[in-house]
């Protein structure tokens, strides 16, 4: 009796386990999807550029001391390959 219940857990817990199978849409519903993927990136487009156009400055800024700063550790590396007179 105790054999038969733990080999129907270990078969249902198995089978738990498992992926489920890939999603079919019909036609309706992937029409359905797309008008809506459609719909939310009309919608957020306009507020991602906003935020782009707000943080364009400062992106510049950091980005531009990052490149600064990197070339004078790559200055200062290659003029300690110099030897000393």
């Amino acid at each position: 009796m105790r054999t038969i219940a733990l080999g129907t857990m270990l078969l249902l817990l198995g089978q738990s386990c498992a992926e489920d199978p890939p999603l079919r849409l019909s036609h309706v519903h992937r029409r359905t999807v797309d008008s809506l993927y459609k719909n939310y990136v009309d919608s957020a487009g306009p507020v991602f550029d906003s935020l782009c156009q707000i943080r364009f400055d400062s992106d510049i800024a950091r980005y531009t001391d990052s490149l600064v700063q990197k070339r004078r550790d790559e200055e200062a590396r290659l003029r300690e390959r110099i030897p000393q007179q």
